[in-house]
């Protein structure tokens, strides 16, 4: 398992027991806050008007939502009874 931490733009996975990196990914489109929310194969990432998915194992962008008809704000993230607040 992993713990995963936004700074910025980027999104890094580290191993729960050692604290050493798993992996790191800077994402395509950011502004402000990042919520992340980990949904088990998949991290959602939520950044002012965007989503994004990734690769739990690799960090590898999956696939990304500008929201559109959303206005450009915080984005709050939930799944199976998880929140990201």
């Amino acid at each position: 398992m992993n713990l995963y931490v936004a700074c910025g733009g980027t999104i890094a996975a580290l191993d729960r027991m050692s604290g050493t990196e798993v992996w790191r990914t800077e994402l395509p489109e950011w502004a402000g806050k990042v919520a992340v929310l980990d949904g088990g194969d998949v991290v959602f990432v939520g950044t002012w008007g965007r989503a994004y998915g990734l690769d739990a194992k690799t960090g590898r962008l999956l696939w990304k939502n500008g929201l559109p008809g959303m206005k450009f704000h915080e984005v709050q993230l939930s799944t199976a009874g998880r929140s990201s607040s």
